[in-house]
């Protein structure tokens, strides 16, 4: 059985995406991945909860102890953790794309004629998307 090429000289090539449509491509990739984090407890638990938590604890115990303030010691602590928050982000984005390479989602999105990035951006657009939810 021979795939259907579009505009493609040589036989057994991909079909190609229209021009301009990566950016929509991308933007219904990240909607999937959306959907796929909001249908995951862990996920949201984790991504809400935690770092509000992780900042209440780290304030009770070393608000004085550390900064001579609790005040002081928030002004310190809040940036870092955004940025571990960003680090624990990255890897879940890490984790959900291997999931889906080693589902196969992966080969059936290149099956389809959408651009080649659109699947990687929409994850990232997705994973951006819930950490400034979680900030």
């Amino acid at each position: 059985m021979r795939a259907l090429t579009l505009g493609n000289d040589h036989p057994g090539a991909a079909p190609q995406a229209p021009a301009g449509g990566a950016i929509a491509h991308g933007l219904v990739c990240a909607g999937r991945s959306l959907r796929v984090l909001s249908r995951s407890p862990a996920t949201v638990v984790q991504s809400v909860a935690f770092p509000t938590l992780l900042l209440c604890v780290l304030l009770a115990a070393f608000g004085r102890v550390i900064g001579g303030s609790v005040s002081e010691y928030a002004n310190r602590l809040v940036p870092q953790l955004v940025l571990a928050g960003g680090a624990f982000g990255a890897m879940g984005t890490g984790i959900a794309v291997y999931t889906d390479r080693a589902g196969g989602m992966v080969d059936r999105l290149r099956s389809l004629p959408i651009a080649r990035s659109a699947y990687l951006s929409g994850v990232v657009v997705a994973d951006a998307a819930r950490a400034l939810a979680a900030t």
